[in-house]
């Protein structure tokens, strides 16, 4: 499921690309700070990444959310996510600050 995500203070509105009514059906989480990533993936999941402090609110109760915590010490990049029935896979990078990747 493709989606658009639109970034204000403390919300994100995820916009459902392949919906009649975009608009009408988007789902807008809440957050207490804005997070560093957000998707929604294949089974409908809200993928969040961010600070463990980091308090959020989405609405309608049927969603299921997946919060990642961001790592001490360090950033990670999200390539991928491939979510099933019982499992969420996410592929990333972990990079260390000041410390430079190794060219391939």
């Amino acid at each position: 499921m493709a989606v658009f995500m639109k970034c204000g203070t403390g919300e994100i509105t995820l916009y459902p690309f392949q919906d009649e009514n975009p608009k009408e059906n988007a789902l807008r989480v809440t957050f207490s700070r804005l997070p560093i990533y957000v998707s929604l993936t294949n089974m409908e999941r809200v993928v969040i990444f961010g600070d463990m402090r980091l308090d959020f609110n989405a609405p309608g109760g049927d969603i299921e959310t997946v919060f990642i915590p961001r790592l001490q010490g360090g950033y990670a990049f999200f390539h991928a996510i491939y979510d099933t029935e019982d499992e969420v896979y996410i592929l990333h990078t972990f990079k260390e600050p000041g410390k430079r990747n190794p060219r391939a």
